[in-house]
């Protein structure tokens, strides 16, 4: 058993003032953890009116227990900062099979933060040496390979230098996850920067990764550092140029790790097509009506919520297909409380079975809907959990393949 033995605010926590919980978590999460009224909600909540059909892909496709919920968290963490002792391996195995989609977040009616109690845990117990033997496998493989994903890299097809524009208008950052992707991915995003003839060039030759999946299995400390090591060779033209990223993980890590102010593939697209000034047309190849499924991506949690002065891309992305003869069979898209697919987290780490369920259930069984995401990390997990290559569209590969572009 670890424990700590703390000083609590007095008359905080009950009037308890011993505590088995860190005192940077309690100080930081202490309203939530004597707010929460267990409700419910994001446990088994249904609520048609507001879209809400359960909100925990963990509870729904691999365990039913409510202490892998947000709730179960936060009692968890309640617990320990009142003096009482757990089984610290068992929370670990709990805390860290869970996809930290942010849907508890969303769906509580006070505002709490369930799934940020739940990652705070993740680090302090993979700070003890307490992470699951699966976690630290995966972490491992990581930190070896020196990237999460063990695709052939995209300069075994793809020369970069022939990317190396030095007058460019962008730097461009696909992820490791676009690089496993390669074919449906990485070249598309490449078709379609040369069809709308932006001049860019890759940030960095050799292929790093930037450790966002590091830090979601809870290596907090060298995940900021790949981060900042993505910028030490070209520390001139990155900060000349503006920084595409192409996976949304990547996006939100190289934000809040570096100086930089990353901008998504698909939003700096979109803002181009969408714009005014923008003399680019787009025609859908096909006479007949397209059906699509759009698939939301849990990285855009926090923005889906309808913003008019800055839209978030999936607002952007839906607006977008509206000028064209295409069928959103999904009306609540972007919905924000829709279930993880697995892809996130250390839930494929700790459980790759259930992962690939979360995946399969959410892709509709009609053969001429196309399914479509955003994030090429979702893209790939849906096709590797269906087992086909054509299984979800990323965004660049939907544009390419139904859209005939001039100027």
């Amino acid at each position: 058993m670890v424990g700590f033995s703390v000083n609590v605010q007095k008359g905080v926590a009950m009037g308890i003032d011993k505590s088995l919980l860190p005192e940077k978590i309690f100080e930081q999460y202490s309203t939530d953890l004597y707010h929460c009224a267990s409700c419910n909600y994001c446990v088994d909540a249904v609520w048609p009116d507001r879209n809400i059909n359960h909100v925990c892909v963990t509870l729904q496709h691999h365990e039913k227990n409510p202490s892998y919920s947000g709730r179960g968290f936060i009692e968890a963490a309640r617990f320990l900062a009142e003096g009482n002792e757990l089984d610290l391996a068992s929370l670990a195995k709990r805390v860290f099979t869970c996809t930290g989609c942010g849907n508890c977040d969303t769906v509580c009616p006070i505002g709490l933060r369930p799934s940020e109690v739940g990652k705070a845990l993740r680090e302090w117990l993979s700070e003890e040496g307490l992470a699951p033997k699966e976690v630290v496998a995966s972490r491992s493989k990581i930190l070896s390979d020196g990237r999460a994903y063990a695709g052939s890299s995209i300069y075994s097809d793809i020369k970069y230098t022939e990317y190396a524009e030095t007058d460019c208008e962008i730097n461009y950052f696909p992820g490791c996850s676009s690089n496993e992707n390669l074919l449906k991915t990485v070249q598309s995003d490449l078709k379609l920067m040369d069809l709308l003839r932006v001049k860019f060039r890759y940030l960095d030759p050799h292929d790093n990764c930037c450790g966002a999946v590091l830090k979601e299995l809870g290596e907090e400390k060298e995940s900021a550092v790949w981060a900042q090591d993505l910028f030490k060779e070209d520390q001139q033209s990155s900060r000349r140029n503006s920084l595409v990223v192409s996976g949304y993980e990547c996006c939100n890590h190289l934000s809040n790790t570096t100086n930089r102010e990353p901008v998504s593939l698909p939003r700096w697209i979109l803002s181009r097509l969408l714009s005014k000034d923008s003399s680019t047309k787009l025609e859908l190849r096909t006479k007949h009506s397209v059906r699509v499924n759009l698939l939301e991506t849990c990285q855009l949690k926090k923005e889906s919520q309808i913003n008019r002065s800055n839209p978030s891309d999936e607002f952007l992305f839906r607006e977008f297909l509206e000028g064209f003869d295409i069928i959103v069979l999904n009306e609540h898209y972007p919905s924000q409380h829709a279930l993880c697919c697995g892809a996130s987290g250390s839930m494929k780490a700790m459980q790759p079975t259930s992962a690939s369920v979360m995946a399969t259930d959410k892709l509709p069984t009609e053969e001429d809907v196309i399914s479509i995401t955003l994030d090429p990390r979702c893209a790939l997990h849906y096709c590797k959990s269906a087992n086909s290559s054509n299984a979800v569209m990323s965004f660049s590969t939907f544009i390419c393949e139904y859209f005939s572009i001039s100027d």
